[in-house]
């Protein structure tokens, strides 16, 4: 068992230098003590641009540190992430990212459309190389089985939002990408490979409709890539110990991942300064069985496993004071 304290300090200063451009600096400053001592001072801006009515452009830079590490292990997508805080064998993670973003109103702002690039180098990052067979067959030690590397985050998220009316809104996509690098894996020092949280494509859509003065009716549909993992190709059993053989890191992927939603609520009360209501969820409503690990039975044959194959209802009280 590990502890760590933190304290940060962060000042900002945004300034409207005209009626078309605008900026927000600032600067966070963190020391983290785990028997170390570690101090950053990251420092951040963001330019905003108004070329013409209802259209802005956003540019933003920064640094960004971290005091804890996730780690997990690939052998079969199961959630099995555990956390490390940073000590002198794991440095704190640190980060630097740019953005650039894009948004337009149009039709008196009833409809948005907005476009973003991003681009994020992270270092110090941590990889676990254990397995689930190491986990049920020979017990765990995670820290024999921890490297370091590198890696980037990248990619283009675009929505087109609907504002007002009696249907409201939003169709949104993410193309991205998470590439991890480990100078120590499979013995290359240039061996790139998927974070075991990447989801290249992530199509999300939400409709609400508000057909009468207290009633809102809203759906979602979730369309995703599977989650990547490290697929074992061949065992062998040593000293009563299973050994597997696996493929390429993170090389295979789970199935598409797919979920539609409904709500309904209703509002009591509903006024500037208050408001009082009830909602009502159905969540997986079709019941689909995504896939979220993968198991393997006699001679390596791969079986899928979900965590929820079933509709799960929900009622919940909202309120404003």
């Amino acid at each position: 068992l590990r502890y760590g304290e933190e304290a940060s300090l962060g000042i900002d200063l945004r300034h409207q230098a005209n009626e078309w451009f605008s900026y927000h600096a600032g600067v966070h400053g963190s020391i983290f003590y785990s028997g170390n001592i570690y101090w950053s001072c990251d420092p951040r801006v963001t330019f905003q641009f108004m070329p013409a009515e209802n259209h802005e452009i956003s540019i933003h830079g920064g640094c960004y540190t971290q005091y804890f590490h996730k780690a997990g292990l690939t052998g079969g997508g199961l959630p099995t992430d555990f956390f490390l805080l940073a000590d002198s064998t794991l440095p704190p993670e640190y980060a630097v990212g740019t953005s650039l973003r894009y948004t337009a109103s149009f039709l008196n702002k009833k409809w948005t459309v907005q476009a973003e690039g991003y681009f994020k180098q992270i270092y110090g990052i941590v990889e676990s190389l254990g397995n689930i067979v190491q986990l049920i067959n020979q017990g765990f030690d995670y820290e024999k089985h921890l490297i370091t590397g590198a890696g980037r985050n990248y990619g283009l998220n675009i929505m087109l939002q609907k504002n007002s009316g009696i249907l409201t809104g939003h169709l949104a996509y993410s193309l991205g990408w998470a590439r991890r690098k480990l100078p120590t894996l499979d013995g290359s020092q240039d061996y790139i490979y998927a974070a075991g949280h990447e989801r290249r494509h992530d199509l999300n859509i939400v409709l609400n409709a508000r057909f009468a003065k207290h009633w809102t009716v809203g759906t979602q549909f979730v369309l995703a890539s599977g989650l990547p993992y490290t697929k074992a190709e061949e065992a062998y059993i040593l000293n009563g110990n299973m050994i597997c053989k696996y493929s390429t890191f993170n090389g295979a992927h789970m199935p598409l991942y797919n979920r539609l939603d409904l709500s309904c609520s209703y509002d009591i009360i509903k006024t500037q300064e208050h408001e009082l209501g009830i909602n009502i969820s159905l969540y997986n409503v079709y019941c689909h069985k995504n896939a979220q690990f993968v198991v393997y039975r006699e001679f390596l044959r791969p079986v899928l496993g979900t965590t929820l194959s079933f509709i799960v209802p929900s009622i919940s009280i909202y309120g404003k004071f």
